[in-house]
């Protein structure tokens, strides 16, 4: 808009917010939700998360129930894998529950959302806005619902495409080829739940 000489500096005031002072809940709080919740905090948010296996302390978050986080965030983070249980996870249902200036990120995998029905309640008002990285089908199109919404943030897939997080991934896959030759443990390790 800005480069087409449009300045909208007052109309975008009163559908502009801040952090400062929101609930995030985030889903799934492995590594990555746990340092997404780190960068949440910063900003004065206070942070819950809902990931039953998850019974550290210390963390920079708070447990809450799966409908405590739905039901009472402003914003909702995903970071959790897609499997049968997952898939879907956030569905038209679920989303009829969050409030209706809540904001939904997803950075984690396309299928955790039902693109379909976020698009619906987007396009209705119903939710605020979305910040979105992944798709249920990828590549999207330039008809996709998504892409004529004004409240919603698209990448292509590359949250964490970027050349210094290549260069990280590679050192730690080779770390790795280099402890399993000496027979070292290996870090990194993904857990797959039985299909």
């Amino acid at each position: 808009e800005l480069r087409q000489g449009r300045w909208h500096v007052n109309a975008l005031r009163p559908v502009s917010v801040e952090l400062f002072e929101k609930s995030v809940g985030l889903i799934g709080f492995g590594r990555i939700g746990q340092e997404a919740a780190k960068r949440f905090n910063a900003f004065g948010c206070h942070c819950k998360y809902f990931d039953p296996p998850v019974t550290d302390r210390d963390l920079p978050a708070t447990a809450a129930t799966f409908d405590e986080v739905i039901e009472t965030s402003d914003i909702i983070s995903l970071h959790l894998p897609l499997s049968p249980k997952t898939k879907h996870l956030i569905s038209g249902e679920v989303i009829s529950r969050m409030k209706p200036e809540a904001i939904v990120i997803n950075t984690a995998r396309g299928g955790i959302v039902d693109d379909a029905a976020l698009a619906k309640a987007l396009a209705s008002g119903k939710l605020l806005a979305a910040g979105l990285d992944v798709f249920e089908g990828e590549p999207i199109s330039a008809d996709h619902p998504f892409c004529g919404l004004p409240n919603v943030m698209l990448t292509p897939h590359i949250s964490a495409g970027t050349r210094d997080a290549m260069k990280h991934k590679m050192t730690a896959l080779f770390a790795n080829v280099s402890r399993f030759q000496k027979g070292k443990e290996l870090v990194n390790l993904v857990e797959l739940e039985p299909a």
